[in-house]
């Protein structure tokens, strides 16, 4: 029994740590689609609907069924509701404070879990979770500085707020119905869900534009099957194997892949502010993975 749990564990872990990395080259890739013509809420609708087209092959290769109960499908559309927001705001931040600060602050997420499991479901919040919840905001308050940011205060608000929607999609996928579904079905609902969302937003603020080059629709594609079908449904799993908080906890390479990209790819700044803030908000993260 206790070897099944190891398994359960170590497969969990390697699940969310896979999906960290291919969650990590997505500001690489938006940011090169919307430097080729792409509006960031086209390039959020573009992402989801190729993600979903994407989940079909893979749901064929696995042998799974595409539907899902009633239920299920109610649960699909409202978590898609989180992860539609989640990534506008993202992308909005990308473009105002930078892939790499963007990054930093979304990744605020593991300790909005945290906190969210506590609040929401009563769990035990021990002392060292909480030095993480002070370490990470002190993190926070690091990159929102004028020093630590040369973006505006939208943009860090933005990135702020991506990292609380993807913590309550993450707390309320956990305890969904989606869990007794195949992968890459409640992948497929997920992302199509989502890409209704995002376009029915960007048609209605008019920016919905996919007059992209080659180029940009290169990016977009790779979003839709790296950092959409495969990245969500390794998540996912690694949830339904561990746990919301723990698969949070195992994603640390997420924040250091987005920002090594903003450094190495895109050459931007790194002050001794925003370096601060950012091993504020990694060791946090990093320490929470000791808790049980």
């Amino acid at each position: 029994m206790l070897q099944a749990d190891v398994r359960r564990e170590l497969a969990g872990a390697g699940c969310a740590l896979a999906s960290a990395v291919l969650f990590g080259t997505m500001p690489l890739l938006a940011t090169t689609a919307i430097l080729h013509g792409g509006s960031p809420a086209s390039i959020a609708c573009v992402r989801f609907v190729l993600g979903g087209i994407f989940c079909m092959p893979l749901l064929q290769a696995s042998h799974a069924s595409w539907r899902l109960s009633m239920r299920q499908l109610g649960h699909a559309a409202l978590l898609s509701l989180l992860l539609a927001s989640t990534l506008l705001l993202l992308f909005s931040a990308y473009s105002l404070v930078g892939t790499g600060m963007a990054t930093a602050l979304h990744f605020t997420y593991p300790v909005a879990v945290l906190a969210l499991a506590c609040l929401a479901f009563h769990e035990r919040l021990s002392l060292l979770n909480a030095m993480c919840v002070g370490l990470c905001s002190a993190g926070v308050a690091l990159l929102a500085s004028p020093s630590g940011c040369s973006g505006p205060f939208a943009g860090t608000a933005a990135a702020a707020a991506s990292g609380l929607t993807y913590a309550l999609y993450i707390v309320l996928l956990a305890r969904s119905g989606l869990r007794k579904a195949p992968v890459f079905a409640a992948t497929l609902w997920l992302s199509l869900f989502a890409g209704l969302a995002t376009g029915a937003y960007a048609a209605s603020a008019g920016t919905l534009d996919f007059s992209m080059d080659w180029q940009g629709w290169t990016a977009a594609g790779c979003l839709g099957l790296f950092s959409t079908a495969l990245a969500i449904a390794l998540f996912q799993k690694g949830v339904f194997l561990c746990g919301g908080l723990k698969s949070s906890l195992y994603s640390t390479a997420e924040p250091l892949t987005g920002v090594a990209i903003g450094l190495l790819v895109f050459n931007e700044p790194m002050t001794l502010t925003s370096g601060a803030g950012m091993a504020c908000i990694i060791g946090a993260t990093a320490a929470s993975a000791l808790t049980s």
